[in-house]
């Protein structure tokens, strides 16, 4: 489950989604993303246009939008690992 689903089903927004993710059930990210800045000029032209097309949007998530090639780093901590049951958490709406 996403943290963008989470948003929709409690209906909150993104920051505090995050928050009580981190604070209340302990969970990290285990992943992030590297767009290496040496890209070809097609996909710099790719990127740039479709950058322009979000620079007037008022969501935060445009921030996170990349293209290209892309390598992915994977990190693990297991003893951060919590398991959160996404039905129990999608009857909890008015929890936050």
């Amino acid at each position: 489950m996403t943290e963008e689903e989470i948003q929709q089903i409690l209906c909150i927004g993104s920051g505090r989604v995050h928050e009580i993710l981190q604070w209340r059930f302990r969970v990290d990210k285990i992943l992030s993303l590297w767009v290496p800045h040496n890209l070809s000029s097609e996909a710099y032209s790719a990127r740039h246009d479709m950058l322009a097309k979000f620079k007037a949007s008022s969501s935060r998530r445009t921030c996170n939008i990349a293209t290209g090639d892309e390598s992915w780093i994977y990190r693990y901590g297991p003893e951060k690992v919590v398991s959160v049951d996404p039905v129990a958490l999608s009857k909890r709406t008015n929890a936050y």
